[in-house]
C-alpha cells in the first residue's frame, strides 16, 4: 500500500491527530460553517455505563456504572438531533453499549431519523444484535488489547461478521508496555481474512510514559499490515480556548450531560477516568439551546487534546478572509 493510500485510510477512519479533510468533503457542512453555524453533525452517544469487563486500560473506570439513558430520553434526543442537522452517531462507552436493554430500539430510532450509526463494542455481546440490527449499523469497531486473547473473542466476532455482512468491521487494539505480538498478529490476520476496513493500533492512554513506541510495534507485526493504522498517542496539544469541535461532534453521556469530546476523562493532567463536572456543557434535554447558542467549550482546562487540527480549521473557517477568490 503506497503512502497516499495510508493517508487516505487514516483520514477515513480516525479523527484524533488527523487532518479534518471530511469537513471540506461535506459541502453542506461547509455552507453551514460559512454561515457561522456549526451543527452537531456527528454525535457520540453513550447509552449506558454498565460494562461486562474490567479492562486495566479503561479510561472510564471511575464512572458511575449505574448511569443509563432511558429510551424516552433517547427518543427525545434523536428528534432534537435531527432538527439540529445531525446525520451520524457513534454508539460507544462509558461501558459496553450492548448492555443497554433497548439497544435494538436505539438503533432503530436513530435510523428512523436518518442518522447513520457507528458502533464501538468489546465484542462479547454481539449476539444480542440480529441481522436486521446490523442492517442499521454502518460500521462496527471492536475493542481489543494485549490482555484480551484473540481466542476468547473469536467465536463472538465470527458469528457477528457473518450476520453483519453489510457492516464495515474494524478492530481497535490497545498496546501496552508489554506488547503481545502473537495476539496482535492474530487479530490482524483475522481482519485481513474477513476484509475488515482497518485495524487501529493505539497506545495505552493511561500509561503513555511506559507504553511501547509505535515504531517498535511495527517491527513486531509479521503479517500483512496494509490495513493497520498505527496511532501513537504520545504527541498531543494543550486545549484551545475556543473548542469548536465541541459543537461539531459533542458527546452525550449516560449521565444525561453533554461533553465537548470523547477524551474528557483523560484531558486533565491527572486523569479523571470519568466525565468531569467541569466539562459539562448542559443537559441533553437542553441540547437545542446548547447548540443554537454556538458557544464553544472553553478548553483551557484541558492538558491533553488530540483534536487541535479540527479546532484550527474550524477557527479559520469562521474567520473573515479577504480576497477569497485568490486561492
Amino acid at each position: 500500500m503506497d503512502q497516499i493510500d495510508v493517508n487516505t485510510k487514516r483520514i477515513s477512519y480516525t479523527a484524533a491527530n488527523a487532518l479534518p479533510l471530511k469537513i471540506f468533503k461535506n459541502f453542506q457542512l461547509v455552507q453551514k460553517i460559512n454561515e457561522h453555524f456549526i451543527p452537531p453533525i456527528h454525535v457520540q452517544l453513550i447509552p449506558t455505563n454498565k460494562c461486562n469487563l474490567n479492562c486495566s486500560f479503561c479510561s472510564c473506570s471511575k464512572r458511575n456504572k449505574s448511569d443509563e439513558l432511558s429510551m424516552s430520553q433517547i427518543e427525545e434526543l434523536c428528534a432534537s438531533l435531527h432538527d439540529l442537522g445531525c446525520v451520524s452517531a457513534t454508539i460507544t462507552g462509558g461501558g459496553e453499549p450492548l448492555m443497554h436493554r433497548n439497544i435494538s430500539d436505539i438503533l432503530q430510532c436513530l435510523t428512523d431519523y436518518k442518522i447513520k450509526i457507528g458502533l464501538v463494542s468489546n465484542g462479547l455481546l454481539l449476539s444480542r444484535l440480529s441481522a436486521s440490527d446490523f442492517d442499521n449499523v454502518a460500521w462496527c469497531r471492536i475493542s481489543c488489547s494485549d490482555e484480551r486473547p484473540f481466542t476468547d473473542l473469536y467465536k463472538h466476532i465470527s458469528h457477528a461478521v457473518a450476520a453483519g455482512n453489510h457492516t464495515d468491521w474494524a478492530f481497535s487494539y490497545v498496546v501496552s508496555k508489554n506488547p503481545n505480538a502473537d495476539n496482535l498478529n492474530a487479530y490482524i490476520k483475522f481482519a485481513n481474512k474477513h476484509n475488515f476496513t482497518h485495524v487501529r493500533v493505539v497506545s495505552d492512554l493511561l500509561d503513555l510514559e511506559n507504553v511501547t513506541d509505535m515504531d517498535v510495534i511495527k517491527r513486531l507485526v509479521t503479517t500483512d499490515d496494509s490495513r493497520v493504522i498505527y496511532q501513537g498517542r504520545k504527541q498531543f496539544d494543550p486545549g484551545a480556548k475556543r473548542c469548536w469541535i465541541s459543537l461539531l461532534k459533542p458527546v452525550v453521556g449516560a449521565d444525561g450531560y453533554i461533553y465537548p469530546c470523547c477524551g474528557v476523562q483523560y484531558a486533565h493532567q491527572e486523569e479523571d477516568l470519568d466525565n468531569p463536572a467541569s466539562m459539562r456543557m448542559g443537559r441533553i434535554e437542553n441540547i437545542i439551546d446548547v447548540v443554537l447558542r454556538q458557544s464553544p467549550f472553553d478548553g483551557l482546562q484541558c492538558h491533553r487534546c488530540y483534536y487541535d487540527n479540527y479546532n484550527r480549521v474550524l477557527e479559520s473557517m469562521l474567520s473573515q478572509i479577504d480576497h477569497e477568490m485568490f486561492v
